[in-house]
């Protein structure tokens, strides 16, 4: 018989009633164990995962690629360094600390590396984060984490990090545990909501810890190591996320908690705000996500559906109307058959891909429309796909490989998307694969194209077989013509330029018979 303890395994061997009992460092928190055939203990340890023992000193420890835990609260993912991070602290809905220090996990090339106080114990080597809520990287590939209570983590490698946090150094950060709302002052309570990068490689904070008069938006300038705030306006203390559009304007969400404001839209210029709320065209004041695509508009998920603000340049126009508008499903030529996107859903998350396309994470699954999202053209649930829950916590796209990475309440997956950007002057479509054969019943992917390029597929004698547009940087063919017919056996040229002729190349795919 086998007896689990919090940090051992205890073994009952019978007639005799000899009891074994096996400790190790590996053996933690077990929760489970089995005995296999050849006598060998297996136990489920809840922080080292899969442990194998033979005996008293022969500890095994299975390490499997993927996240430490299937604990994760938001995912970024960047594509100059071809690096995605999952976060597994954050916070709970109510804006509650989860007080967490499960640390984070980074993807790369196939291949996961966790960053947590069990792979890392050395403080000196990573200072064991509470609650890492959000990251992002700055121009050089620096990773700057937000924790909801320990303020910010500058983070270039084990032992090559900053730790910035109320109370360290001359920051503006604050506490929410200080007077006069409470006697003492705790500074682990410096929360951090979002955080975003400028093109100069300054990193823009939220800080949430609701004192009224205080600023809760601070800029750091790692260069320099100097910091400053945008003044206090209403409602800068109590925010969630934050956006940085094409014309300076800064956007932020208010937090859900107490009860929600909508968004708010800042020009630093002028020290003007904005706000928006139902009354200008949101479907709700309580704001889940922000994003901002590929043409500028700004894209806000509520909890009650989706809405969008097409020209941000209008914002702060004397006498300008501009409100949020809720996309709309077109269903036909009548009003009465069309109706808003993903209407009265509580949508938590949005991603923009390389084609400007829109992924949604709603309480019912994963959803992908089009650019203007007038029309739903996927939507994964634990029905249809690998997908561990329907609730859909947040999502990430990898503009390099089209990589999209979702976050459920149950654990992390991806999909691999048909959706890429190619930076800078295209370097022709890498076709994979290729040859291909005709009996082929998958995708022909082509990347590297110009963004949205023009694609033209002819045979070598010129007569044209397919015409489409790019998903961004990439193609997907699955070798039929117009008429739906598989091609024959040959070689086919694939034509692209961009949308004014320019950045135009030739690639071949060849298809062979068996």
């Amino acid at each position: 018989m086998l007896v689990v303890g919090l940090d051992n395994l205890s073994v009952l061997d019978h007639p005799g009633g000899t009891i074994r009992t096996y400790r190790n460092a590996l053996l933690r928190d077990t929760r489970a164990a089995a005995r296999s055939r050849d006598g060998a203990f297996y136990v489920a340890d809840f922080q080292n995962g899969l442990v194998k023992t033979t005996g008293a000193q022969q500890f095994e420890k299975f390490v499997t690629n993927a996240p430490a835990s299937a604990r994760a609260f938001s995912v970024y993912s960047d594509a100059r360094t071809g690096i995605t991070n999952v976060f597994s602290g954050g916070f709970s809905d109510r804006f509650l600390q989860n007080g967490s220090f499960g640390g984070f996990y980074e993807y790369k090339e196939g291949q996961w590396t966790n960053i947590t106080p069990q792979t890392l114990p050395d403080r000196t080597q990573y200072p064991n984060f509470q609650d890492p809520s959000h990251g992002v990287r700055t121009p050089d590939g620096t990773l700057y984490i937000g924790s909801y209570g320990n303020g910010i983590l500058e983070w270039k490698g084990p032992g090559s990090f900053r730790q910035f946090t109320f109370g360290s150094g001359s920051n503006p950060l604050r506490t929410a545990l200080a007077p006069p709302k409470f006697p003492n002052v705790d500074p682990n309570y410096t929360r951090i909501t979002d955080l975003t990068a400028d093109a100069e490689g300054n990193v823009w904070v939220v800080n949430r810890h609701e004192f009224a008069g205080v600023p809760g938006v601070h800029i750091f300038n790692p260069v320099a190591t100097t910091w400053r705030s945008l003044p206090y306006f209403a409602g800068v203390e109590n925010l969630n996320g934050i956006v940085l559009d094409n014309n300076g304007y800064v956007w932020l969400s208010t937090s859900r908690q107490p009860t929600g404001n909508g968004v708010i839209a800042y020009d630093e210029n002028t020290r003007t705000p904005r706000y928006f709320s139902t009354a200008n065209g949101l479907p709700s004041n309580d704001i889940y996500d922000m994003v901002k695509d590929r043409q500028g508009s700004i894209w806000v998920t509520t909890s009650a559906g989706v809405a969008v603000l097409t020209d941000p340049s209008q914002t702060f126009v004397a006498g300008s109307a501009e409100a949020f508008l809720k996309p709309v499903i077109q269903r036909g030529p009548q009003a009465s058959l069309n109706f808003p996107a993903l209407n009265s859903d509580v949508v938590r998350c949005v991603a923009v891909d390389g084609a400007n396309r829109k992924w949604f994470g709603t309480d019912r699954g994963l959803w992908l429309f089009t650019e203007s999202v007038d029309e739903a053209l996927l939507n994964f649930t634990t029905a249809n796909s690998p997908l561990p829950s329907n609730r859909i916590l947040d999502v990430a796209v990898n503009d390099r490989t089209g990589e999209v990475f979702v976050v459920t309440d149950a654990g992390v997956v991806s999909y691999r998307g048909s959706a890429t950007v190619t930076e800078g002057k295209p370097a022709c479509g890498k076709v994979f694969p290729n040859p291909v054969r005709t009996d082929f019943t998958g995708q022909v992917g082509i990347s590297g194209l110009a963004n949205n390029a023009v694609i033209k597929i002819t045979d070598v004698s010129g007569k044209l077989v397919y015409q489409t547009r790019a998903n961004g940087g990439t193609l997907t063919w699955n070798l039929a013509d117009y008429n739906g017919r598989k091609v024959q056996s040959g070689v086919y040229m694939v034509l692209s330029s961009d949308a004014d002729g320019k950045n135009a190349c030739i690639s071949k795919i060849a298809v062979v018979a068996r």
